[in-house]
């Protein structure tokens, strides 16, 4: 049975199986060993047979594997120096049949590992000692390419080959030999590399002389896998029949191995592959939700930023020139007055029928009233176009609180006091900020994305909340802003103070897809889309701050340009003495000055840590 499983005839392997199950019981009670060995080579044929087999075959098949695994794992367990290795092999096997391909190779390892540690060579089959060589070679065919993927040498003789190296760059092996081998697929045995004329004019034959060559094919399904190159450069002769028999057979067994090993590393490309495609669509969908949802909004605000403009800007002047106007008239009805302080009964009555006194009095007042309203809706527009502001292809400087308060201004409605809750205060707490460089038309729609689910949790929380309580702790957004530590990049908070989140939510918030709101009331998208600008797009951080009952916080966290920093890195010169903290710069033109100038215009100082 044994003999015929390693010359591949593994149908023949089985019919011995058979015929020995009668009498294995007798053989077994002279020890465990035989039965071990009976239970071990019965799966083995099986796992050999199986992808041929039919359907019922193959039911039939795995119930008798999975039989003779749970025997071998009792041995295993009892006898690991003795069965382990057995186990762990079938164990591979049975995960191969299944399509495992990782399972198997680190099982593979495990048996192999196993084996090597009790000294069951027969079972390992470490190639070069086995066929009486100090050294070899194991040559693959990668896309239609020889190359060395692995080097090994009996003890005391080491040899270091990189990896992966075609063979027609190598100069420790005879490359024609090599080559009649894959051409051919016959294996190639010389006794004294020397004396034989088909190969002695080979440039590593005459420069090295080695004695005993062996290079023999590893074919699978009659295609040409690998090659293995082994040599002796001691002992003529040293490749007899029975070692080149013996090759033979692990050749068989390694061109099955190198095969599942193909299978496994495809199987593994094709699935990061698989992944990185499955990334990018997830990313692009990102994208486009938020480049529609950016450019939905931010054309709606502009629209509607540029059709109330050109009106207001018509009322606005025309309010100018009646302003004049009443001032003129009044003026005039004031001079009459003091001209003719009798008017007549009929002007009398009329002036107390229109009240003349009052519209005197109130017109003014009502049309500096609609002035300002007037410059409150040019306000809206201004804010409307500088939240829909469209994006160029590079950074460019932004005052980051002109973004927020026009943010504030499109939610605005949002904040009122409605039906079910209090209007909700916003609490700015603005720190002095430089400009920064960014895309403001994204930052624009964090900001949105921020704030209106901050809304969104304290209506929740509104429900869960009776009046008395709503008073008690009103709802309110804090909106932070502030340097950061180091003076290298600019911090934003928004934070509510409603209901919070569990450790459970924080950990998925910003997961692709994943949203705590009703359906039809979120996407999911928002924060994923929110951490992608802030941190792809500009190398900064958005973290989640919350505890159920405290409310909840997003810190963004945005670098400012190195320009500066880079700048006083080249420039600057320690003042006297040495070890002072002090420095000076200098600049060497006026763009960069200014850039220094602003940013001094700002804070009034600048401290640098040395």
């Amino acid at each position: 049975m044994q003999v015929l499983y390693l010359y591949n005839r593994p149908a023949e392997a089985l019919q011995c199986y058979r015929e020995a199950d009668d009498t294995i019981i007798f053989v077994a009670t002279q020890g465990l060993l035989p039965s071990a060995e009976y239970k071990f080579g019965h799966s083995l044929i099986l796992a050999a047979l199986y992808a041929d087999a039919s359907a019922s075959e193959r039911k039939n098949y795995w119930q008798e594997l999975v039989a003779n695994q749970r025997q071998l794992k009792i041995w295993a367990d009892t006898c690991p120096e003795n069965f382990a290795h057995r186990y762990f092999l079938v164990a591979a096997e049975m995960a191969r049949l299944c399509g495992n391909d990782g399972e198997a190779i680190e099982l593979y390892d495990r048996a192999i590992e196993s084996a090597k540690q009790y000294e069951f060579v027969q079972d390992t089959a470490i190639a070069i000692e086995n066929a009486g060589a100090q050294f070899g070679y194991l040559i693959l065919e990668r896309e239609g390419t020889l190359v060395i993927e692995a080097a090994g040498a009996v003890e005391g003789k080491q040899i270091a080959v990189p990896q992966s190296n075609p063979v027609e760059n190598c100069d420790y092996l005879p490359v024609s030999v090599v080559n009649y081998v894959a051409r051919t697929q016959e294996n190639v045995v010389l006794s004294n590399a020397v004396d034989e004329s088909t190969f002695a004019a080979d440039p590593y034959i005459e420069l090295r002389e080695p004695k005993s060559v062996l290079c023999a094919p590893i074919v699978n399904h009659a295609q040409l896998v690998g090659i293995v190159y082994l040599e002796n450069d001691l002992t003529t002769g040293a490749f007899t029949r029975d070692r080149l028999e013996i090759l033979s057979l692990l050749c068989s067994q390694a061109a099955i191995s190198i095969e599942n090993a193909r299978l496994y590393e495809q199987s593994r490309d094709d699935a990061q592959k698989l992944e990185r495609s499955l990334q990018q669509l997830q990313d692009a969908q990102v994208q486009l939700v938020q480049s529609e949802k950016m450019c939905s909004l931010g054309q709606l605000a502009a629209g509607v930023a540029h059709e109330i403009n050109n009106p207001v800007g018509f009322i606005a002047n025309n309010l100018k020139h009646v302003s004049q106007y009443t001032r003129d008239i009044i003026e005039h009805l004031q001079l009459y007055q003091q001209q003719f302080p009798n008017p007549g009964k009929e002007i009398c009555e009329n002036a107390e029928d229109i009240d003349l006194e009052y519209l005197l009095e109130d017109l003014p007042k009502t049309i500096l009233s609609m002035k300002e309203g007037t410059d409150r809706i040019r306000h809206i527009s201004v804010s409307m176009r500088t939240f829909s502001r469209a994006d160029t292809v590079k950074k460019v400087p932004f005052n980051i609180h002109e973004g927020i308060d026009s943010t504030l201004m499109i939610l605005k409605h949002k904040l009122k006091a409605n039906e079910n809750r209090p209007e909700i205060e916003i609490v700015k707490d603005y720190g002095d900020l430089p400009d920064v460089d960014c895309y403001p038309g994204q930052l624009n729609q964090v900001f949105m994305n921020l704030i209106a689910n901050a809304i969104d949790a304290l209506e929740e929380y509104n429900e869960f909340r009776s009046d008395d309580e709503i008073k008690a702790r009103p709802n309110r957004i804090a909106i932070c802003t502030e340097m950061a530590a180091d003076n290298r990049g600019v911090m934003i908070r928004v934070r509510d103070n409603g209901l919070g989140m569990s450790e459970e939510v924080k950990q998925k918030v910003f997961d692709h897809l994943y949203t705590t709101k009703p359906v039809g009331k979120g996407t999911g998208l928002g924060l994923s889309i929110s951490r992608q600008i802030v941190v792809e797009k500009h190398g900064g951080t958005l973290r989640c701050i919350s505890e159920p009952g405290k409310g909840a916080e997003f810190a963004i966290a945005l670098p400012l340009s190195n320009e500066l920093y880079e700048i006083l890195r080249k420039n600057a010169t320690p003042l006297d003495p040495p070890k002072s903290p002090l420095l000076r710069v200098t600049f060497p033109d006026f763009r960069e000055a200014g850039v220094f100038r602003i940013l001094l215009g700002r804070g009034g100082s600048l401290s640098v840590e040395h």
